[in-house]
């Protein structure tokens, strides 16, 4: 949701994460036409060939992702979903540099009817399904409420929070408190992120320019070879059929037996009932 902000500003980003599998997540791609290679999971949004940029994987460690991966022969990052795309560019970040990692406009709020950064695909949106009886303000402001677990006035704003974005703070806490020193928060929202050191432009730029040197160009993979279609499909098969074997099989036991010892017997079977 940040991409459409980043082009209005004329930042051209080296990476942009997708992890969402909804709808959403490719029109905010759409909308800001972006020009860099997007990493995402088997499981984010279809569209990107739209976009037009190449595509580097990442392994979230699902059973599927782990599997599909592995019958063609593709090699990927693992990138443990948490929930918000935010951790996962986090935790690659972190992976990536030696330096500092600095977070920029993850307020974890909602500025009262505000909950992007604008310009942004939803408020493009709204303006577009506004009318004499559902205003604009009035569409963002239902928006804003909606899934509202708690707000209180910060500096003359209504500051909103929802439970999920609570559920994000307390993980990218308890993750700053683990890479303490290396983690900084530029402008720094209502909502505290202990670990994440706040820090101005000013202070910004000295982290820029006292950062450890790092390799010139491209520090990513080049896109993996992609099998023909044909080669795909059969991989794809060949990991049903066994799966369905699995299957089979402990079925089969389950009539003789209780489950969780079948299950205890077999840990591809655990994972497909997982």
């Amino acid at each position: 949701s940040a991409a459409t902000a980043l082009a209005a500003a004329g930042l051209q980003p080296d990476l942009v994460i997708l992890t969402d599998p909804g709808h959403w997540a490719m029109v905010h791609l759409h909308f800001a036409g972006v020009r860099c290679p997007v990493a995402m999971p088997l499981s984010a949004a279809r569209g990107t060939w739209r976009v037009g940029e190449p595509v580097r994987l990442l392994n979230q460690g699902t059973l599927l992702e782990r599997e599909l991966l592995a019958a063609v022969g593709v090699e990927a990052p693992l990138a443990e979903p948490h929930g918000t795309v935010a951790a996962t560019a986090l935790e690659l970040a972190l992976a990536a540099t030696r330096g500092p990692v600095t977070l920029a406009g993850l307020d974890l709020c909602a500025l009262d009817s505000e909950t992007h950064v604008r310009p942004n695909a939803f408020d493009t949106l709204l303006r577009d399904g506004d009318g004499r009886c559902a205003p604009h303000h009035a569409l963002a402001y239902d928006r804003a409420r909606l899934g509202e677990s708690g707000s209180r006035i910060v500096g003359g704003v209504r500051v909103r929070v929802s439970r999920s974005l609570e559920t994000y703070a307390g993980w990218l806490s308890h993750r700053a408190s683990a890479v303490r020193g290396r983690l900084f928060r530029l402008h720094p929202s209502p909502v505290d992120l202990p670990g994440a050191d706040p820090v101005d432009g000013a202070r910004f730029g000295v982290l820029v320019a006292t950062a450890p040197p790092c390799p010139a160009g491209a520090r990513l993979n080049a896109p993996a070879r992609w099998p023909p279609e044909a080669a795909r499909r059969d991989a794809a098969r060949g990991v049903l059929a066994r799966w369905s074997e699995i299957l089979a099989r402990g079925a089969a036991r389950a009539r003789g037996g209780p489950w969780a010892e079948v299950l205890g017997g077999s840990p591809g079977l655990a994972d497909l009932a997982g």
